[in-house]
């Protein structure tokens, strides 16, 4: 049951060989600083997933669609309740670039990111799809070659 007076939010998670889209919460948002997916509220009359979809090319300038949704997520933060749609999403054209100040990232890497604490159970969801953290293929070839799979925090420590 949606807590009364709760913000609908629709999120899109988009999803392209291996990675996704993120961008860092603006400074004079609530929860400045933390990272997000593509989103923003449901617009009065809109299905959730149609406000992904806008919120997604409102903020990355790019056009996408829903595949699925993934989990619909009721959070209470100190400054508003919120009910989060959170929904996988694919690019309709090619990958380009996102507006800044978004940007793809390797979705194992998402646990070096922080997120706001009602995206805690997608991001492990997103982990246990995709596979734990990789260490190994940035610093390998920080040292010039490529291994990949090989897990360096073993060797420095």
């Amino acid at each position: 049951m949606t807590e009364r007076g709760a913000s609908r939010i629709a999120v899109a998670i988009v999803l392209d060989r291996g990675k996704t889209l993120i961008g860092p919460r603006p400074d004079n948002a609530p929860l400045a600083g933390l990272w997000e997916f593509p989103g923003g509220r449901v617009g009065p009359g809109e299905s959730a997933d149609a406000a992904a979809v806008r919120e997604c090319f409102e903020e990355t300038a790019l056009r996408v669609q829903v595949e699925r949704e993934r989990a619909v997520v009721e959070h209470r933060y100190e400054h508003a309740a919120v009910e989060i749609h959170f929904f996988d999403a694919s690019l309709i054209e090619p990958r380009g670039q996102p507006a800044p100040p978004f940007r793809w990232v390797d979705l194992r890497s998402l646990d070096r990111y922080a997120f706001p604490p009602a995206n805690r159970d997608i991001i492990a969801q997103l982990r246990a799809e995709f596979g734990p953290p990789t260490w190994g293929g940035e610093k390998s070839r920080i040292l010039g070659k490529n291994w990949p799979g090989l897990d360096f925090r073993y060797l420095f420590h």
